[in-house]
């Protein structure tokens, strides 16, 4: 029943921003910007952020690797979580990957009371 959610924002645990993050990374949309066989895209990185918990990640088949804001430079390829928050019902992911010109939002929904966030609609774009 959503008709309980009045709007306002609620916590999100580390373990359900993580989550969240693992199921934009793998959202079927970024799989063409990801260029895997070009340099410098694999590892991916992913810029610290306290939207999401660092912890390991697999990207590609190697393990992610986190880097400072200030190491995200233009010319260099990194994602960023630039938004992460929820009311009891819908969580929305922001997220970009500038070297592609890509934004992005995930949108999550879940049940009143119920534990589990599940991936309701993603918007992929280039700038």
């Amino acid at each position: 029943d959503y008709a309980t959610d009045d709007g306002s924002l609620v916590e999100i645990t580390p373990d359900e921003r993580a989550t969240m993050l693992k199921k934009a990374l793998n959202l079927s949309e970024l799989s063409k910007y990801w260029h895997v066989d070009t340099p410098g895209r694999d590892p991916l990185r992913l810029v610290r952020t306290p939207l999401v918990p660092e912890q390991p990640l697999t990207m590609f088949g190697s393990p992610v690797k986190w880097i400072d804001q200030k190491d995200a430079q233009k010319s260099s390829a990194f994602f960023t979580v630039t938004k992460l928050e929820a009311t009891k019902t819908t969580a929305t992911l922001a997220f970009t990957y500038p070297i592609e010109g890509v934004v992005g939002t995930a949108t999550f929904k879940r049940r009143e009371g119920a534990p589990e966030w599940r991936l309701e609609k993603s918007d992929v774009r280039e700038r």
